[in-house]
């Protein structure tokens, strides 16, 4: 997992929503609002894959 797949799981641990770490992601790389949406629903499958989130 990269720096950003990290970032993207510690925010959902502690309790964020994907759609408010996508926006945080976007406004700090300075990317596109679908592109960090599309981003931050991979890692979620990945993490999903790997049986580290449920929901």
């Amino acid at each position: 997992m990269n720096n950003t797949g990290a970032h993207v799981l510690r925010e959902l641990l502690d309790g964020h929503q994907p759609a408010a770490i996508a926006g945080g992601l976007a406004s700090r790389y300075g990317i596109d609002a679908q592109q960090a949406e599309r981003d931050v629903s991979a890692v979620i499958e990945r993490l999903r894959g790997s049986e580290l989130v449920i929901s």
